[in-house]
């Protein structure tokens, strides 16, 4: 393990700025694959996480936060998680594969510099396939949906049905529609989640 984890640190700092900071959207994908598949390698994640996630959902911060979302942190699943370095490998390839979509600062300043291609469209639909290769998304989905529903004014959240479906494969089919749909909009400027003041703008400012 103590070999492991020195190829990690070295892989980790290879994607580090001078200044020890990080540039997500010019991380390169074949360095975080290498960086999640050495920390998926280490026996300690498998030991380590369980405790760790146990920990982090008993914290009153969290419980509130669970609370307040109306969310029963078990519907996630994660205590059924049996294999943690196979998730943290799936979380590289997630984030590989979204970097491979090409998406720049400029994009998430302005989506309207954002040209639809079938080459784009592709890579959206790897990305949702690769999403949902992973065990704690296809719990959280359906759990996410339904909170997210619940956001949604009356009038128009009795229009939107969320139907009691855990089957993984149909969430991203629900998904891949409904990426493409959003990047559509965003990309002629018809929703707009670039006002300045907004928490998405601060969280894009954040990248």
């Amino acid at each position: 393990d103590i070999k492991n984890i020195g190829y990690a640190l070295v892989d980790i700092v290879s994607l580090m700025n001078e200044d020890g900071s990080f540039d997500f959207l010019e991380l390169d994908s074949d360095t975080i694959d290498k960086v999640f598949t050495s920390i998926s390698e280490l026996g300690i994640v498998e030991k380590f996480v369980p405790i760790a996630i146990s920990y982090v959902l008993s914290t009153s911060d969290v419980v509130e936060l669970f609370d307040e979302m109306g969310i029963d942190p078990s519907d996630l699943g994660l205590e059924d998680i049996e294999n943690w370095g196979g998730e943290f490998k799936i979380l590289g390839d997630i984030l590989s594969a979204f970097m491979e979509i090409g998406l720049t600062e400029e994009d998430f300043n302005d989506f309207t510099n954002i040209e639809i291609t079938s080459d784009l469209i592709e890579k959206i639909d790897n990305f949702t396939e690769v999403l949902f290769t992973s065990n704690i998304i296809k719990k959280a989905i359906p759990v996410l949906a339904k909170y997210g529903i619940d956001q949604i004014p009356s009038e128009y959240a009795e229009l939107i049905k969320i139907p009691n479906e855990t089957d993984s494969e149909y969430w991203q089919n629900e998904l891949k529609p409904l990426l493409k749909a959003a990047l559509a909009l965003l990309s002629t400027g018809i929703l707009d989640l670039t006002e300045e003041g907004s928490d998405i703008q601060e969280i894009l400012s954040g990248l």
